[in-house]
C-alpha cells in the first residue's frame, strides 16, 4: 500500500463537468484533487490553450482546428454541455498555482518552447509535470529544463512501447513517471517502476464497469497516482483511503 497516492483530476473532472475548463478544475479541487491533468495546443496567434483535441468540434459549439484559430476567436465559443469558455494555459496556472500542482500534456504542434518560457516566467517548474506520448519530445524538454519532471504516457507511446519496456526491464533515467491505461497495469509493472525509482500513474477509468473496485485494487497494490474521470469517484476513494489507511 502506498500512502502517498496522488489524486489527479483527469482534464479536471471530465465526467461531471466540461473537460479542461476552469470550472472542471475547481470541481476536482473541491473533491480532493492535489493535481490536475490538462492538455495544451497552440493557437494561430501563438497562445497556449487548454484543450484535448486538435479541433474544437467535439467539446464546443464551434468548429475548426485550434492552430487555425486565434485565441480571441476560440473565446467566442462555449463548451457544449455547460457553456463554459476554453481557457488559456496562463489563466489556469494563475487561477490554481497556489492550490494545485499540474500535469501538462503536450498535445499540439510547437508547444514545447512557449510552454517552457511560460513556466519559467511564472516560477512554476517545481509545480508542473510535463507529459506526452512522444518520448523524444519529453527528452528535448528535459534537456532544455533539466530540473523538470517528465511523465511518459506509454499506453500509445512513441519511442518506447510497453512491450519493449517489459522485455528490456530498463526505464530511461530521464523519465520520472510512467502513465499507463489502468487495464494494462499489474504488479510486475508497478514493481518494475518502483525498482527504478519511477512513479506509475493509472488512467482511463471512464469505461470501467467497476471503477471504484479497480481503483481500490490499484492503490492497495502500490500505484502512485490515479487520474480520476469522475469527481464522485475521487471523493469516495479519498474517504475510503482515509478511513482504511
Amino acid at each position: 500500500m502506498n500512502l502517498e497516492v496522488h489524486f489527479i483530476g483527469h482534464r479536471g473532472c471530465r465526467v461531471d463537468s466540461d473537460e479542461n475548463t476552469l470550472q472542471a478544475f475547481r470541481m476536482a479541487l473541491e473533491n480532493g484533487a492535489d493535481i490536475i491533468e490538462l492538455d495544451i495546443h497552440k493557437t494561430k496567434d501563438n497562445k497556449l490553450v487548454v484543450i484535448h483535441d486538435k479541433t474544437i468540434d467535439r467539446t464546443t459549439n464551434g468548429k475548426g482546428e485550434v492552430k487555425e484559430l486565434t485565441s480571441a476567436k476560440i473565446k467566442e465559443f462555449r463548451t457544449k454541455k455547460k457553456g463554459f469558455l476554453i481557457p488559456l494555459l496562463s489563466e489556469v496556472l494563475d487561477a490554481y498555482k497556489t492550490k494545485l500542482n499540474f500535469i501538462i500534456e503536450l498535445k499540439g504542434e510547437n508547444v514545447r518552447e512557449p510552454l517552457i518560457k511560460m513556466v519559467r516566467k511564472k516560477g512554476l517548474i517545481d509545480n508542473c509535470v510535463f507529459s506526452s506520448r512522444d518520448l523524444g519530445e519529453l527528452f528535448l524538454l528535459k534537456s532544455e529544463m533539466p530540473k523538470s519532471k517528465i511523465c511518459y504516457n506509454i499506453t500509445k507511446g512513441i519511442g518506447l512501447t510497453l512491450n519493449t519496456l517489459i522485455k528490456q526491464r530498463t526505464i530511461p533515467n530521464q523519465i520520472n513517471i510512467i502513465n499507463l491505461d489502468a487495464k494494462l497495469i499489474n504488479n510486475d509493472i508497478i514493481n518494475l517502476c518502483h525498482e527504478q525509482d519511477v512513479l506509475i500513474y493509472a488512467w482511463n477509468f471512464i469505461n470501467c464497469t467497476k471503477p471504484i473496485e479497480k481503483i481500490k485494487q490499484l492503490i492497495s497494490n502500490g500505484i502512485d497516482g490515479v487520474l480520476f474521470d469522475s469527481c464522485t469517484d475521487m471523493a469516495l476513494i479519498k474517504k475510503w483511503k482515509n478511513s482504511v489507511y
